[in-house]
């Protein structure tokens, strides 16, 4: 009875695995009809990309074999199979490059108008100048109290400091001293003495310009002046005027500019020019005749 039902489960087991094993080929019959239809449209749309199909690269041909030349007999170098295609293959037609000077002609060049526009502008005039200057000085009659007294010619030296503007006017300070002695008759006797006179001056002018080189100078000026007079008697050993005293100071100048270069300039001048009272001593004027010579910078 054991025996039976043992044989009767074998049976049952064998069925089952049978069954099982033939549920699992089935469905990988089902896989493998799927991966060969699925491989199938790949090559189906790889076919619709490239109408003349798969194409995998050639081998390279092979190289060409050493042989002798029967002229020479030397031998034929082997050329490597880029090296053959590229020296038996007919030669491209050559691409001319375009030139610098054709490229240069193609460039549209400016007008001469629009050139100018980019072009600096020149650099202007030196603004500024500095001056020495030496006078011939002339010096007019002056009256102390109630007498005339005489004056003999002196000089005149002094610096100046200009700033000239575009229109071609220019403002000035200046310093200046005269020196000039007393001289003449009082009573029947002689006189003598030593005078000078220092000027600070404040300077407006303007430049007449006729060429590059010659222009005409016109200026006024206005300023403080301090002055000393002496004035003796030497036969009495008298003196009988001595005194320093501050006044008002002015003049006026005409000139004649010469510009050497750039840097330096010369002129011929003529000033009058005169102060106030000073203590006993009247107005007095006095007539310059000159030279000045500066630098610009």
């Amino acid at each position: 009875m054991i025996v039976r039902r043992m044989q009767f489960l074998q049976a049952t087991l064998f069925a089952g695995i049978f069954s099982l094993s033939a549920n699992l080929l089935a469905n990988d019959a089902q896989r493998f009809d799927t991966i060969e239809k699925g491989l199938e449209e790949l090559i189906n749309r790889l076919n619709q990309l490239d109408p003349g199909g798969l194409h995998f690269p050639s081998p390279p041909p092979d190289p060409i074999p050493v042989g002798e030349d029967p002229h020479e007999g030397k031998p034929i170098p082997v050329a490597s199979p880029i090296e053959a295609e590229t020296a038996y293959s007919p030669r491209p037609n050559p691409v001319r490059k375009p030139s610098l000077s054709s490229a240069r002609d193609d460039v549209k060049r400016p007008q001469a108008e629009s050139v100018d526009e980019f072009e600096s502008e020149p650099l202007g005039p030196a603004l500024n100048k500095f001056n020495l200057y030496f006078a011939y000085c002339v010096p007019n009659e002056c009256s102390l109290g109630n007498k005339e007294v005489q004056f003999k010619s002196g000089s005149e030296f002094g610096l100046e400091y200009q700033r000239e503007f575009l229109d071609q006017s220019y403002l000035e300070l200046s310093w200046g001293m005269k020196s000039f002695d007393t001289t003449g008759t009082a009573g029947g006797y002689e006189l003598t003495g030593s005078n000078s006179l220092m000027r600070f001056d404040f300077t407006l002018g303007q430049e007449w310009e006729f060429t590059d080189t010659l222009s005409i100078l016109t200026q006024g000026s206005i300023g403080i002046a301090t002055s000393s007079y002496e004035v003796k008697v030497p036969d009495l050993s008298y003196t009988l005027y001595d005194s320093s005293a501050t006044s008002f100071h002015y003049a006026i100048l005409l000139g004649l500019k010469l510009e050497w270069n750039d840097s330096w300039h010369s002129s011929l001048f003529y000033e009058f020019d005169g102060r106030s009272e000073s203590n006993l001593m009247d107005y007095q004027s006095f007539h310059q005749f000159g030279i000045e010579t500066g630098l610009s910078f």
